[in-house]
């Protein structure tokens, strides 16, 4: 086995001709130092996934409950009027899941161009497009799993808050801990997933670089 040090915390390997990134190092030394130097912005783009995701939480959190209170009441017009809002509570759904993929892929993107010449020197060290892809993914993940989790939480809590006004303590009998932890999960689930769909554009398009060409690249 062979190592080139590129730097402080740069490490590729070599083994039987192909190199490897440890995906430690990928983690600490790129992505999160990616994130450290770009904070101001990556805290916009974090709150922009944060208020998307609470947002789709709400919506999600009314339409489970507005479905109890029908089960109860048991009432056909309330029944047709709530299909109605249920129809337009998923058109909100799908602007808030854009809004969040948007957020995300131009992050993604601005971190891509900023970092032309170091995917360069990482490639003329020997890292291959695997370890572009994994560095960037790794950096989009951390963004989409932090954005989901507290606009998860904080959704949960502005559903609460809304119908405890309207509902008072009747409201735990409809919406319970159950319910609040699986409208997280779905939160932080959903914002990994367009994570992921969001960073393919981006980051097919850092591992697709040519050394020479990032070496010679001006911001």
């Amino acid at each position: 086995m062979q190592a080139t040090d590129g730097g402080p915390g740069t490490q590729v390997r070599e083994t039987a001709g192909k190199s490897q990134l440890p995906l430690r190092d990928a983690l600490s030394f790129f992505a999160l130092q990616s994130i450290r130097l770009r904070m101001g912005r990556m805290l916009v783009v974090l709150l922009g996934i944060v208020f998307a995701i609470a947002f789709l939480t709400v919506l999600l959190g009314t339409e489970n409950i507005m479905g109890r209170v029908q089960e109860l009441g048991g009432r056909r017009a309330a029944r047709a009027g709530a299909d109605g809002t249920r129809a337009f509570q998923r058109w909100w759904i799908v602007v808030a899941l854009l809004i969040a993929t948007a957020g995300i892929a131009n992050a993604v993107l601005m971190s891509v161009s900023e970092r032309i010449k170091e995917i360069g020197t990482l490639k003329c060290l020997g890292a291959r497009a695997l370890h572009i892809v994994e560095i960037f993914l790794f950096e989009t993940l951390l963004l989409g799993g932090l954005g989901g989790a507290l606009g998860g939480i904080l959704g949960v809590l502005a559903t609460v808050g809304l119908f405890r006004v309207q509902l008072g303590s009747d409201v735990w009998r409809i919406f319970g801990w159950g319910d609040a932890f699986q409208l997280i999960g779905v939160a932080l689930g959903t914002s990994l997933l367009i994570s992921v769909v969001a960073a393919v554009i981006p980051v097919t398009f850092a591992a697709r670089i040519d050394p020479a060409e990032a070496m010679r690249y001006e911001v």
